[in-house]
């Protein structure tokens, strides 16, 4: 038997079958996320599963909101996708594994987002938090410096970056790993200041910074 309930601004489904579904849906800002995650926290209590999968929950939903939120007009932190997250249990009832998969995830935002709105997360926490070795192997500017970013800043500490990276790696991601994606999203941000000019030959580009491409030994 399906169960459909509301609070507030949100619909709750709950589909009842051998695998059972719940469907959250509402606009954006009315709880979607927090109600999702008390759901994630209450499950390994319910279901008995290691206490250890609740922190890693929360690690994983910190690297999420830096890739994939933004701040937009009605929400501090929006995440910027729709998300299924699948949970398999075990023959004794208890949590085994969890997935997060994305999905319509909303990327024409790094390259044209609505007026008052951040870009994602990650490209502030990159610009505030990296040392300043990285600062320099990886060409990073000031904010107002990149026109994906148009020097509207959300708030951000410098300390989140380092959270952020821990958190990465103690869900699995190795150093190297977290490194290269700090230096693709410092490359997109320096790829959004290539300019393209029509001219009467063909087209003309400007603005290649060729030094921030190449990787410093």
């Amino acid at each position: 038997m399906n169960r459909i309930f509301e609070i507030q601004k949100i619909i709750i489904i709950i589909i009842i079958n051998r695998s059972q579904y719940i469907c959250l849906l509402g606009i954006e800002g009315s709880g979607k996320t927090a109600i999702c995650n008390l759901i994630l926290r209450s499950l390994p209590l319910i279901t008995e599963s290691p206490s250890n999968i609740e922190a890693m929950i929360e690690k994983v939903n910190k690297v999420i909101k830096a890739f994939c939120g933004a701040c937009t007009i009605n929400n501090e932190v929006s995440n910027r996708f729709g998300k299924m997250i699948r949970i398999n249990f075990d023959q004794t009832g208890r949590m085994k594994e969890i997935q997060f998969l994305p999905h319509l995830f909303e990327k024409f935002r790094v390259v044209q987002r609505p007026l008052n709105e951040s870009n994602f997360l990650i490209f502030y926490q990159l610009i505030k938090g990296v040392s300043l070795g990285e600062r320099e192997f990886l060409g990073i500017q000031d904010i107002g410096y990149y026109r994906y970013l148009q020097s509207w800043s959300p708030t951000c500490s410098e300390n989140d970056l380092n959270i952020v990276r821990d958190c990465m790696s103690s869900i699995g991601f190795s150093d190297y790993q977290i490194d290269s994606l700090f230096e693709v999203a410092s490359v997109v941000l320096l790829l959004g200041n290539v300019k393209f000019i029509k001219t009467p030959g063909g087209v003309k580009i400007e603005n290649i910074e060729g030094n921030h491409f190449i990787q410093k030994k």
